[in-house]
């Protein structure tokens, strides 16, 4: 049971991650190329505070039995 716990939510992390970076990559574009406006840098922070918080996840004292997933807007 532990180990199908595991693996599930080792997929939700890579997935969360993908999702996380999918959103990251034309912000940071944007950025790049002195085109982003406010929002898009509030977003590319939101999305970065994300993303690491979704690293973290693996290092919770009772993963993968209970999963505190963080939300996009912590």
């Amino acid at each position: 049971m532990k180990a199908q716990q595991l693996i599930d939510a080792s997929r939700e992390v890579s997935r969360l991650r993908a999702v996380a970076d999918y959103n990251i990559k034309p912000l940071q574009d944007a950025v790049g190329l002195d085109e982003a406006d406010a929002e898009d840098l509030t977003a590319l922070k939101l999305w970065k505070k994300y993303r690491v918080a979704i690293s973290k996840v693996e290092a919770q004292p009772e993963y993968p039995m209970k999963i505190d997933w963080p939300s996009l807007s912590e």
